[in-house]
């Protein structure tokens, strides 16, 4: 099923506007810097939830390589 599409909605226009406050936020910013800004963004946007699951996933991953790593070198 094909969706309506929204009168007066520009996707391409959307997109630029969106991106054009991002640039905004982030001009004058050192790359550290722009990286926690971004990060604070995401944390604070639509896919904040999911990113956070995902980082507590890979550092539990990462934990558990170390871990069995530690066991085999005391092996």
């Amino acid at each position: 099923m094909k969706p309506k599409p929204i009168p007066g909605f520009s996707a391409l226009k959307f997109k630029e506007e969106a991106q054009a406050r991002v640039q905004a936020e982030l001009d004058g910013l050192s790359p550290e810097e722009e990286v926690t800004k971004l990060n604070e963004m995401v944390l604070k946007g639509y896919f904040g939830e999911w990113w956070k699951r995902k980082r507590a996933e890979q550092r539990a991953e990462i934990r558990a390589r170390l871990d069995r790593e530690e066991k085999e070198d005391a092996a």
